[in-house]
Parts: C-alpha cells; sequence; structure tokens
C-alpha cells in the first residue's frame, strides 16, 4: 500500500526492502514523508496523496495528529506572500573537522521570492569549496498589530531547495521538523556496525547497535558512538541522541547502512570488538549497554580497558 512512498522517501535500500514487507501505519509513513530530506512541495503532494487514500480501519493511527503536517506545511507557503514580514537570511557553514556549525546572517530581504533569489546567487560561489557543508534559513519575521515583528517561520533552504519549514501552526500544534526523530521499525541486529551521512547539518557517523528491544517503541533502539572530542556515548537512536547532540539534524534512520571496518582506525577497532562480544544477541547486547553505561568511556584508551580484558 505504501511502497512508492518508502521507495520515494527512504534513500537506504535495505531498510526500503525491509519496511516493504513489515506491516507499518499511515501515521508511520506520514513521519517518513515529513521528516525527510526533500522538496517541501513533493512532501506536502505526497500527505495529501497519502490523506486520501483509502485506508484499513486499524491504519488510522493517530490520525489526527499527522494530518496536522500537511496543514503546517500549507500555512508555511501561504505566508511566503506576507506583505507585512520581512525575510532574514542566515547561512551555517560546517566544516570537515567542526562539530559546530558557523552562522552568518546575509541580510534583510522584502519577500520570500528576493531571499532565493540571493540563496542561489551566493550558493553558486560555494559549489567550488570542498570539505564543506552549508545551508541557508529564511527566518520571517511578521508584523504585529502592535508595531513589533514576531518570529514566526523558518524556512531550510538545502542544496538551493526548500526542504523544511518550522513554525507555530496553530495554539495547539507544534512539529520541530529538524530535530531528528523518527520512529519506525528497522532491520537492525544487535552487534550491527552502522555509518549515517548527516548532510548537511553533520558529519558522517560510525555506530554499533547494543540494542533492538521491541523495535517499536521510541527508546527501544540504543548504539555505542564515539563523539567528535573523542569520548564514546550510549544513547537512543530513534531520539536522535547518540554522539554529538546537534541542532538542526536529520534521523539516521534515514541514511544508516552497513558499514566495513577499517582496522587501521582505532575507532574502527573498538566497534569491531563491541560488534563480535555482542554478535546479534540481544541479552549480550543489553549486558554491555548496562556496563558501558556505568563506566568511564570519555576515551578510547578508557574504552578498550573496558573491552580488551
Amino acid at each position: 500500500m505504501f511502497n512508492n512512498y518508502i521507495d520515494e522517501f527512504i534513500p537506504v535500500q535495505s531498510l526500503r526492502e525491509y519496511l516493504k514487507n513489515e506491516p507499518i501505519s499511515d501515521s508511520e509513513v506520514a513521519d517518513i514523508i515529513f521528516y525527510a530530506k526533500a522538496p517541501l512541495q513533493r512532501k506536502r503532494e505526497a500527505l495529501f496523496e497519502l490523506e486520501n487514500m483509502e485506508h484499513l480501519g486499524n491504519r488510522k493511527a493517530l490520525w489526527e495528529y499527522w494530518l496536522k503536517y500537511r496543514e503546517s506545511i500549507d500555512e508555511a507557503f501561504s505566508l511566503m506572500d506576507s506583505e507585512n514580514a520581512v525575510f532574514v537570511v542566515y547561512e551555517y557553514s560546517l566544516h570537515e573537522h567542526d562539530g559546530e556549525s558557523d552562522e552568518w546572517m546575509h541580510g534583510i530581504f522584502s519577500s520570500y521570492d528576493v531571499a532565493m533569489r540571493f540563496i542561489r546567487k551566493d550558493s553558486e560561489f560555494k559549489k567550488a569549496e570542498k570539505n564543506l557543508n552549508h545551508w541557508y534559513v529564511i527566518n520571517l519575521w511578521m508584523k504585529e498589530d502592535e508595531g513589533y515583528y514576531k518570529d514566526t517561520c523558518d524556512y531550510y533552504i538545502i542544496d538551493d531547495e526548500l526542504c523544511y519549514a518550522e513554525f507555530d501552526v496553530s495554539s495547539d500544534f507544534h512539529e520541530g521538523c529538524v530535530d531528528g526523530e523518527l520512529s519506525i521499525p528497522v532491520h537492525y541486529k544487535p552487534g550491527d556496525i552502522l555509518i549515517a551521512d548527516n548532510y548537511p547539518f553533520g558529519h558522517k557517523q560510525k555506530f554499533v547497535m547494543l540494542k533492538i528491544g521491541d523495535n517499536r517503541d521510541c527508546c527501544c533502539l540504543q548504539a555505542l558512538i564515539r563523539r567528535q572530542d573523542g569520548s564514546w556515548k550510549v544513547g537512543a537512536v530513534k531520539h536522535g541522541m547518540m554522539g554529538d547532540t546537534i541542532y538542526p539534524r536529520i534521523s539516521v534512520l534515514y541514511t544508516a547502512d552497513t558499514y566495513i571496518p577499517d582496522l587501521s582506525i582505532t575507532e574502527d577497532v573498538i566497534l569491531e570488538k563491541i560488534s563480535e562480544i555482542v554478535a546479534g544477541d540481544e541479552k549480550k547486547g543489553c549486558d554491555l549497554w548496562n556496563k558501558l553505561n556505568d563506566s568511564d568511556i570519555s576515551s578510547d584508551e578508557k574504552i578498550s580497558g573496558i573491552l580488551f580484558v
């Protein structure tokens, strides 16, 4: 029923094939669409299509909630034409070894279209730069009746394409579309070593799975990852609470794929050792999670002292 959306919005083939054979709900498919790094207009169309599909009764989980995804996108598009507003353009860049992005404010513009013309022109100059991730945010400030301007909506531009829009659509709904969370079932096993590409908001991350749990709960997937400063951390994969927690971010579930360790790299030797210890066994992964969570793993040397004994 949902295979075309899985093919379109999930980049990794192994996860695509798994999800096509897994019973997933329309709300999970809506999450996949809404949080994906994809053109916002296409996500708007896909969500509208999903709303108008004939669903089995038991697939309408969280219907009232995820319907607001498209409402928020519609509102973001309508605000682009606001006359009593200004549009502030920020650029963010992340070099190869940086832990945090640098920010520049380029200017204040009278309309969204003018701001986008500036971004496309400025972005053209950046294309030749190597080892650089960068993106833009158009920050819409709406003029209120009292005469002041209110921070209303952020438009995220990635590779000259509007991919996300984040704002308060109503008093009872606010959805952080770049908070790095996605709760869907996955095909990983305890001990799997994976690598995810966090472009453009972050670098590639290698991690090893420790716990899968029921594969449904938002905290069930637990992994170990090496931080930028050389320390190690266990954390919840679906919540994006692994390694260096940055914002904005995109869920690693979109791009995580099998990684073959390079045993000339200390980090990879440690990942390989953990994979050998866990070896697909959930209980072994849980035991190791408990041990590492209670230990000092602030360096390669300290975690190696725990593992290689």
